[in-house]
């Protein structure tokens, strides 16, 4: 009986993170708001005209390269890149100007 009791306390304590990591795989998110760091791959949903930074200069950003554009979500600025939306830098919001 102890062995089946330590056997259930060790999935509970080592089992659930493991299950946590694998279901945590998409982007975490601050207060309901996608987070993302550089090397991170935004999903296409993020990638469209809505979110897109047309005035890079007007917002302190640099610019962006060739296959390159500037995204802003929630308090970040990325810059991803076009073919596979890799986050190839990041400002937040109030450290750009």
């Amino acid at each position: 009986m102890k062995l089946v009791l330590t056997a259930g306390l060790a999935l509970l304590l080592f089992g659930s993170p493991a299950v946590y990591a694998q279901d945590n795989h998409h982007e975490n998110e601050v207060r309901g708001i996608p987070h993302w760091e550089k090397g991170d791959r935004v999903s296409d949903e993020y990638r469209k005209d809505q979110y897109a930074v047309g005035d890079w200069k007007g917002n302190h950003l640099r610019r962006p390269a060739r296959g390159e554009h500037w995204i802003h979500v929630g308090d970040r600025f990325m810059l991803v890149r076009d073919r596979n939306g890799v986050v190839v830098d990041l400002r937040m919001g109030e450290e750009h100007h």
